[in-house]
């Protein structure tokens, strides 16, 4: 039996903004910590919520780099590559 590279539930995450140039940190860090604590296999950036083609690069760039980094390999993280 050979197992597989991602398995069980990777959930696509809301990114949450204060205004339309700026990350809600604290938020994003108790929406990562909660959908980890509850047994998520993976977190999908941008996925699924229309966010991918609706933000800047800077800010998908530091939405990116913020995650990845505080995630610190606890899920995999998954990002949207969708652009217009």
């Amino acid at each position: 039996m050979t197992k597989e590279i991602f398995e069980g539930i990777i959930t696509p995450m809301v990114t949450p903004l204060i205004d339309r140039e700026e990350i809600d940190f604290k938020s994003l860090e108790k929406l990562t910590d909660h959908l980890i604590n509850g047994g998520v296999s993976g977190i999908f950036l941008m996925g699924t919520t229309g966010e991918g083609t609706s933000i800047s690069y800077n800010l998908k760039k530091e939405l990116i780099k913020y995650s990845v980094e505080y995630i610190n390999h606890r899920v995999p993280v998954f990002v949207s590559i969708t652009d217009c």
